[in-house]
């Protein structure tokens, strides 16, 4: 995975957009407490508290919820490689966990690998708040085309 030294910070209102986008009210994303702590050109680092609602019967954080803050902080990374107009979604996406997080934070940091004309592959690792790895992720997204008349949602 790339330093984030080296990837190009995004745009001003690129960033502000993507800021506003995760920090509206009653979407999936906040009921986890998902936090965008940074992201660049094709690179973005997530966080979410660990708290009692994200919690399984085995004491340890949901792999689901890991699953949710891995996908978003892909799509977030993603995000500030897209052309005005551009969308995505996921089309498919793989994690392998490593070792159960039980308390503090779960922290995420996502990569584009490869951005296509119509599709990306993107890596995403999770780690405890101590720096151990907890999971690895590979997903593949699909660029959507713009709808005519439409502004990108990170633009």
């Amino acid at each position: 995975m790339m330093k984030k030294t080296e990837l190009p910070p995004l745009p001003p209102a690129v960033m502000q957009a993507l800021e506003q986008r995760l920090a509206h009210p009653g979407h999936f994303h906040n009921h986890l407490g998902m936090t965008l702590v940074d992201a660049r050109k094709g690179w973005s680092r997530m966080e979410m508290a660990v708290k009692p609602e994200l919690i399984n019967v085995f004491g340890q954080v949901h792999g689901g919820a890991i699953f949710s803050l891995v996908d978003t902080a892909m799509g977030a990374a993603l995000a500030g490689l897209l052309d005005a107009g551009e969308g995505m979604t996921t089309v498919e996406a793989k994690i392998n966990y490593i070792r159960p997080i039980t308390e503090k934070t779960v922290i995420v940091e996502a990569e584009v690998l490869h951005r296509g004309r119509r599709t990306a592959v993107l890596e995403a690792r999770v780690t405890d708040d101590c720096g151990l790895a907890a999971a690895r992720a590979l997903g593949t997204y699909l660029i959507l085309e713009p709808a005519a008349g439409e502004n990108s949602p990170t633009a």
